[in-house]
């Protein structure tokens, strides 16, 4: 199903929902988030891309980020539509032209559109776009194959696209619940893995959570990418208030990304071959976490056993250079090559200190990523400021490190970016 298709259909939907609902529907809540916000990057050149032609890394950026939200809501039902326009405005310098080029765009988008309906105090159920993730985690939800890894998720202006869910949660007690999921159809996104075609994708999450509300654990089984098997689990335990340690994995038959190997033209290429990479691949995340007043403090371990060792990846990022009828499909193969990271171990450090200040109205975070393989490392620095009721003021900073063209550090670039949140 196209992405034009699908918006067009749930726009007609909400219009025929809000436009013919009897009187007795009687609440109807509108708000809306704003994001005005200006960038500026620090470009190192790239041996890989040296005229910039390949990864496009612009100058400067300017975005305009409009997220209304419509919610319906009548006895048991509820729903909801989150629409999201925007545009931005990009300044790239070509370094072989010497030459500054401006483009812009405007993309209108829908982000969530859903109807959750409470049958029963055990059963709810809700069907349409939608985000549902779980997990102890700060830095990924490793169990949860519905939605990937973003780098820049924890960006002030990121906002994940929801799925095309059919969602089923049944609560036994108060403790034991069960949550089963279906993906029927796209979202009209690209495929997260390249040329890879959409298969439809399920999963039964059992969990238990204990009276305090803090310590759980659970268990996922079910289809994936490539219609590949999983299973996964997760915990959180928490000892003494405040202190808690926590795991989320996931285990695949078989990894479903892409690895170098011998092509026909004596050189190398990237393939989705089980047989290079065989047996069964985990992918999870490890961590210790202790709260206080005003500080949250995380390390996480990150451990993915199907990531490219060192050497696949310098003969990866060999294939981008290569002269043969691969390249192009080795470049977008490299871009999405079906791996939430590219190697195989990684430590996340996470510092957020919140409310803060006199009127307990700013708050600051730090969080670093490192790669155990080259010691590259990615730093994201967030800072915003309830200004008032409805204006909230952010900067941030993010930057790569380590060697050049080192995993972290293949963009070598850093950014800056100042704006603001207008809430209605």
């Amino acid at each position: 199903m196209s992405s034009a298709f699908l918006k067009t259909h749930v726009l007609f939907l909400a219009l025929l929902i809000t436009g013919f609902l009897p009187s007795a529907w009687g609440k109807f809540n509108f708000r809306s988030e704003n994001y005005f916000s200006g960038r500026h990057y620090t470009l190192e050149t790239m041996r890989l891309d040296p005229s910039n032609r390949i990864f496009n890394r612009p100058d400067y950026l300017g975005n305009v980020d409009i997220r209304p939200e419509f919610k319906l809501t009548y006895d048991i039902q509820k729903f909801i539509l989150r629409p999201r326009w925007t545009y931005t405005y990009e300044s790239i310098h070509y370094s072989d032209t010497n030459s500054n080029v401006p483009v812009s765009a405007g993309k209108m988008d829908l982000s969530d559109a859903y109807l959750e309906s409470i049958w029963t105090e055990e059963i709810r159920t809700t069907i349409g776009l939608q985000v549902y993730q779980w997990g102890p985690a700060e830095f990924l939800n490793a169990s949860n194959p519905l939605f990937h890894l973003n780098t820049q998720q924890r960006s002030t202006l990121f906002k994940e696209k929801g799925k095309v869910l059919l969602r089923l949660n049944v609560d036994y007690s108060k403790s034991w619940n069960q949550v089963f999921l279906y993906e029927p159809i796209t979202n009209g996104e690209k495929p997260w893995i390249a040329e890879d075609t959409f298969q439809a994708k399920s999963l039964v999450k059992t969990e238990w959570t204990g009276e305090s509300g803090v310590d759980s654990v659970g268990f996922v089984f079910g289809k994936e990418e490539r219609g590949m098997g999983f299973f996964g689990e997760f915990f959180n335990f928490s000892p003494t208030e405040g202190f808690s340690v926590y795991l989320d994995s996931k285990h695949t038959e078989n990894s479903p990304a892409y690895y170098p190997d011998a092509n026909l033209y004596g050189t190398e290429s990237l393939f989705f071959n089980p047989k290079i990479q065989g047996g069964r691949a985990s992918f999870g995340v490890a961590g210790i976490r202790k709260e206080w007043s005003h500080l949250d403090l995380r390390f996480e371990y990150i451990y993915n056993t199907g990531g490219w060792t060192p050497e696949q990846f310098q003969d990866a990022k060999a294939t981008l250079i290569q002269k043969n009828p691969d390249t192009l499909k080795n470049l977008a193969r490299f871009a999405s090559p079906g791996l939430e990271l590219l190697g195989r171990g990684y430590r996340y450090l996470s510092m957020r200190f919140f409310n803060i200040g006199k009127k307990d109205n700013h708050s600051i975070a730090f969080r670093y990523l490192m790669s155990d393989a080259d010691s590259s490392g990615t730093l994201t620095t967030t800072y915003d400021w309830d200004f008032n009721n409805s204006i909230n003021v952010f900067a941030e900073f993010s930057g790569s490190f380590g060697p050049d063209e080192s995993e972290l550090n293949l963009i070598r670039q850093q950014s800056f970016m100042v704006g603001f949140r207008w809430s209605l």
